[in-house]
């Protein structure tokens, strides 16, 4: 994989994903799927002050923080961005994501005001902020994104979250009473040690205070003390229901546990599609090949045409 040069000045410095730089023509690589959002997160070159283990970016996590999951984000000046997003008008949306460090949330405000003048939608995942800096920021852009990532309390506390599982969810709250309903994505990581119907009660949670669900896979990182990735036909159990509770319906009545396992209703069978694959989240996002390899197996399909013809019938069958 090569890469051309990044032209860097004195400035605010941003981080950028390798497929974000390429599609604006900044990175030479091969893409077999383009993102439809550009991607980007605030620069630390001594990583986020959040401890948890599973993120490269964490000071905590030794190793290059070039890296988030398994994609290269490298940094660029804020700039020189701007001015490919202006040149090339080739994303949908841009994905404005925080790290923990002095300023974030002001170095943010300042970050979205330089991006406003795109006319391109943005959308800001950020560490939990007051209600007053909340509604800056929601000035700013239209959807908001909330790295609750852990299933349970319990996985919250073992992977080194900051903040208490407490605030992040009074964040999610008020970001539903600032952004509206269905305009604040949770993102949730499967495969972090989280029993499969905690999982499930976690996602109908969400969407009973009125947020969305963004699902993610677990995606080991040197330096990180969880080495597995979720098993693909649970991940397609949490895609399926994530696809009913996103319809309106309610846990309970689409599916229930049993031996440890979500088993989905039979009349609701018929309603899981292959698009239920589909990476989720704010609209647009497709982030391509950040939990998994070109070569597969994938957990979130970039695109449409990459699916299969149907959804893998046999992740929903009744042992």
């Amino acid at each position: 994989m090569t890469r051309k040069g990044i032209v860097e000045a004195p400035g605010v410095l941003v981080r950028a994903s390798l497929g974000t730089l390429a599609a604006l023509g900044m990175a030479g690589i091969r893409m077999d799927a383009v993102p439809t959002t550009a991607y980007l997160l605030q620069h630390s070159s001594t990583g986020c002050m959040a401890g948890c283990v599973f993120c490269p970016q964490s000071a905590s996590v030794r190793g290059s923080k070039d890296y988030v999951s398994r994609v290269p984000w490298p940094p660029v000046e804020l700039e020189n961005l701007v001015g490919a997003l202006r040149r090339r008008r080739v994303f949908r949306r841009i994905c404005m994501q925080s790290v923990l460090k002095p300023r974030f949330a002001q170095e943010m405000i300042e970050v979205l005001v330089r991006l406003q003048d795109l006319g391109i939608p943005v959308s800001v995942s950020i560490n939990p902020v007051g209600v007053e800096i909340l509604k800056k920021i929601s000035r700013l852009s239209d959807h908001l994104g909330v790295g609750l990532d852990a299933a349970t309390p319990r996985v919250f506390r073992l992977t080194g979250k900051p903040y208490s599982w407490e605030t992040y969810w009074w964040f999610v709250e008020r970001g539903v009473e600032v952004y509206g309903k269905r305009h604040v994505y949770v993102h949730l990581v499967a495969g972090m040690g989280e029993a499969e119907w905690e999982m499930a009660e976690t996602m109908e949670k969400i969407y009973r205070v009125g947020g969305e669900v963004a699902l993610f896979a677990h995606t080991p990182i040197r330096g990180s003390p969880l080495s597995s990735k979720p098993d693909p036909c649970y991940y397609r159990r949490l895609q399926a229901l994530r696809h009913l509770l996103s319809k309106g319906y309610r846990l309970g009545e689409v599916a229930y546990p049993e031996n440890g396992r979500i088993v989905i209703r039979d009349r609701y069978l018929d309603e899981i599609r292959a698009d239920a694959m589909l990476t989720s989240g704010c609209p647009w996002c497709n982030r391509p090949y950040y939990n998994e390899g070109p070569r597969g197996p994938l957990y979130n399909y970039p695109e449409p045409g990459l699916l299969p013809q149907r959804f893998p019938a046999e992740c929903l069958a009744k042992d």
